[in-house]
């Protein structure tokens, strides 16, 4: 039975829902209403008395109490006035909930539907100026209707007290943004300096606000078009994101506060809903349909004072299944306009343009993207990842687990010129793409590599009718002018059956032209870069260089080249750039056919428009110690071009002198920052018509006129010397070769069986072995040792020889005779007089033969 009394007592109003518990499982609604100078709705219920013929239990459970809003019915707490302050109010209406358990449901008043109440202003709980909406502490509730604010009304419904239906939360009535009252000026903003113009926000949730749900209805909002112009509007250009101005950013509704979940409704192609995180926290953006014409997940999220935000489904409710987005024009586009952080709540693609943004304010700034666990933000084939915006003293950051996933044919371009541009002005510094914590990036393998064969042909030492070019719609290119840093425990993998390269792009790529990259790649703390591994997985390809010359206008007839320039620096105690099995480096070199597992059955040629490679090694390990014949599917391949336009840097730090032992000779020392790890197949490759094979197998030289073919030296062999003084690609290929062990003679002028020289080791697949390569005269040998001699144990000495990459080594036997007058293309290592002297002994303290 449900009864409703209404008294008055002495000067207070009290109404009170209440539940009667002196019947078993009976339910009594009580209401009560007094007067006096404040007014309070407060809903209450006592438990349920439920029992039976056996026992009489005490109150054990709460009832339920439905409030329905019928047809255009309201809930209406404090008073809906225009330019409303506190100062107009004696009283402080509020509606607190303070029993267990209440539920608030309506029809939807005059359009059915309960969602559009805060438009239609029928069939919802309305806080209107003055006005409180609360709930006890340790009580809970349930909401089916909309919670619509306007003036200075209060709502304060945590979440975990509050359950919401599908598709309601709390939003702002009739939002106008260009309300003078609401706007708040951001003084520290370089738009608010600008004689022209101020920045202004419109918050919609407070610093000390946190609400679960809220809606932001974007049709229905009211923008200052005086001041604000939407971003992204206009034609669609392929090429480039048209800067960001203040006048974008200007008179947002902005978060200040925390919100668990924003709903977005009426968010429009060619109209997105722009929001402001300013300082605040969004943890998940749902986009609710309302079935408007070009309606989608899309919006322009502008992040500044250390804003947040989250992006994709949280799993938190049923209206998370709207939140799954797209990054880029047609889905959700970032303007960093200070530092700011986005938190992959699941994996996000990228298919499109326009994703991360430089605002007026962002100036040394770092955006950060962040998951907590292993999430993908995938650049999908048609997509690029632009960060053309960013400059010098910018920094994106990916963190946490974040995998950033390059499908083939992906983009990432950096701040650069167009042709027209670079006719005038200098090419711009740009910013950094910063990797941290555990965050990597991967490249996608080709899915159907037999896609890629060019023509069977047995290897051999001439030119196939193949070009470089043939790679071009499946290569991964990095453009523009940027640097790439991994730091912490990060990595940068380019697995077997993927493509990446360092390049500019002409006109005939979406008649876009990036004519000048420089990128520079930085290894700190434990971060690798991978072209395959030894125990992970075989490498795929990484070169530098245009497939086609490329040339760009300027004026009406003068024609200026390209410009490519790549630099690597290892600047980590134990970053490491590795080439492992089957990986392709190539400086200058690009692959036209990878589908053989052997490098000899690759086809490779020269790139175009390269002008400067710097190797800078001060610490950490270059690893490219394969030591297998390229006829080996464990082998990998380093090449250089021989081109004479190229200029080469190589910069280490010198190995320690002892300064007790000033004459040992420093290979006995080998303690140096720089680790450089050889016995790897190297080749320089001279320009020509077509692709060639890049053949290494046991002759160490020229093999016919465009390959030249040798063993990359470790670092102690060849930092026994003087340090290269830079020049070109051919200087640097004989400054990294692996020195001969010459053959010596006896006085009466026969040859010497034995003889001392400098090996390359590298571990083994053999357990207990090392593997050590080496140059007998014009013969290269490979072995494996298990024997170092010297003090202390076996495997201390191994594994000093692997950490080191080079030992002294004996060899002994006859010399191979055959070096002269054989032809290098068809000797096969198994050939009589071309097998090297064999190792008979590996020795610990005897210095460099060079």
């Amino acid at each position: 039975m449900q009864t409703t009394t209404c008294t008055e007592i002495d000067a207070v109003q009290v109404l009170s829902l209440q539940v009667d518990t002196n019947k078993p499982c009976a339910t009594l609604a009580a209401f009560e209403c007094v007067g006096g100078g404040q007014s309070a709705l407060d809903c209450m219920a006592s438990s349920n008395a439920c029992g039976n013929q056996r026992q009489m239990l005490a109150p054990i459970q709460a009832s339920i109490h439905t409030i329905y809003l019928g047809n255009s019915s309201n809930i209406s707490i404090g008073n809906q006035v225009p330019n409303c302050t506190p100062l107009e109010f004696t009283s402080n209406p509020t509606l607190q909930i303070c029993g267990n358990f209440f539920a608030f449901d309506t029809r939807g008043g005059i359009t059915c539907c309960p969602q559009e109440s805060g438009v239609t202003g029928t069939g919802g709980i309305f806080v209107d100026c003055g006005g409180t909406l609360t709930i006890c502490p340790q009580y809970r509730a349930s909401f089916g209707t909309m919670v619509t604010k306007s003036g200075n009304g209060m709502v304060n419904l945590p979440t975990r007290q509050v359950v919401w239906d599908s598709g309601l939360a709390i939003t702002e009535w009739k939002l106008n943004l260009g309300d003078p009252a609401l706007q708040i000026l951001v003084r520290d903003s370089v738009c608010t300096s600008q004689a022209e113009s101020q920045l202004f926000e419109v918050p919609i949730v407070d610093k000390d606000e946190h609400f679960s749900e809220y809606t932001l209805d974007w049709l229905a909002t009211t923008k200052d078009y005086k001041i604000f112009c939407p971003f992204g509007i206009g034609l669609f250009n392929p090429c480039m994101c048209p800067p960001v101005t203040c006048a974008n950013i200007n008179a947002l509704p902005t978060v200040l506060g925390t919100v668990d979940q924003l709903n977005i409704k009426g968010s429009r192609l060619g109209d997105p809903a722009h929001i402001m995180v300013d300082g605040g926290l969004v943890r998940e953006f749902a986009y609710i349909s309302c079935g408007y014409p070009l309606e989608t997940a899309t919006s322009v999220l502008v992040l500044q004072h250390d804003g947040a935000v989250g992006l994709g489904s949280n799993h938190r409710n049923f209206d998370s299944s709207y939140a799954s987005v797209l990054l880029g024009l047609n889905g959700v586009s970032i303007i960093a306009n200070g530092d700011g952080t986005v938190f992959l709540n699941e994996d996000v693609t990228i298919d499109n343009l326009c994703q991360f943004l430089k605002g007026p304010d962002f100036d040394g700034n770092t955006l950060t993207i962040k998951s907590n666990g292993p999430r993908t933000l995938r650049v999908k084939a048609t997509g690029t990842l632009d960060l053309s915006q960013f400059v010098a003293g910018d920094t994106v950051q990916l963190a946490g687990d974040v995998q950033l996933v390059l499908e083939p044919g992906a983009k990432i371009i950096f701040a650069g010129l167009t042709a027209v541009q670079a006719c005038t002005a200098p090419q711009p510094m740009g910013g950094t793409l910063l990797l941290t914590d555990n965050a990597s990036i991967i490249l996608d393998p080709v899915l159907n590599p037999a896609l890629l064969t060019t023509i069977p042909s047995d290897p051999s030492c001439s030119s196939q009718r193949v070009s470089v070019t043939n790679t071009d719609e499946v290569r991964v290119k990095l453009m523009g002018n940027g640097t790439i840093a991994l730091a912490g425990c990060s990595q940068f993998s380019v697995p077997d059956n993927a493509y990446l390269g360092v390049e500019t792009s002409g006109a005939n790529v979406d008649n876009c032209s990036v004519v000048c990259t420089n990128i520079t790649l930085q290894l700190f703390d434990n971060a690798q870069f991978i072209i395959g591994d030894r125990c992970m997985q075989t490498g795929g390809a990484f070169q530098i260089g245009n497939t086609a010359p490329h040339k760009f206008i300027c004026g009406e007839v003068t024609q200026k080249d390209a410009c490519v320039s790549f630099t690597l620096d290892l600047e980590g105690e134990n970053a490491a750039f590795v080439n492992g099995t089957q990986g392709f480096l190539g400086f200058g070199v690009g692959i036209a056919d990878k589908t053989a597992a052997a490098p000899n059955g690759w086809l490779v040629d020269t790139l175009f428009n390269v002008v400067a490679i710097n190797l800078n090694i001060p610490n950490g390990t270059f690893k490219h110690e394969r030591i297998f014949s390229g006829d080996d599917p464990r082998a990998s391949l380093l090449a250089f071009a021989d081109d004479p336009t190229t200029q080469y840097t190589l910069v280490t730090t010198p190995i320690v002198v002892d300064p007790y032992n000033p004459n040992e000779p420093l290979n006995t020392i080998d303690i140096s920052a720089t680790t450089i790890l050889g016995g790897g197949n190297m080749a320089l490759i001279a320009p020509g018509s077509g692709a060639i094979y890049p053949i290494v197998r046991c002759y160490d030289g020229v093999m016919w006129d465009r390959l030249t073919v040798s063993l990359l030296a470790s670092s102690p062999i060849f930092q026994a010397g003087p340090e290269f003084p830079g020049g070109t690609g051919a200087d640097l290929f004989e400054y990294l070769r692996t020195p001969e062990i010459p053959t010596l003679f006896a006085t009466d002028g026969t040859p010497i069986a034995s003889v001392v020289g400098d090996g390359d080791t590298a571990e083994s697949d053999l357990h207990n072995n090392i593997r050590v390569g080496y140059i007998d005269n014009c013969l290269i040998g490979r072995d494996y040792v298990v024997v170092i001699s010297g003090e202390a144990d076996w495997t201390t000495k191994q594994k000093h020889a692997i950490d080191a990459g080079a030992v002294p080594i004996l060899i002994s036997g006859t010399p191979p005779t055959i070096c002269p007058s054989e032809d290098p293309c068809s000797l096969m290592c198994t050939t009589t007089g071309a097998q090297p002297r064999p190792v008979v002994a590996v020795l610990a303290y005897i210095g460099s033969t060079r």
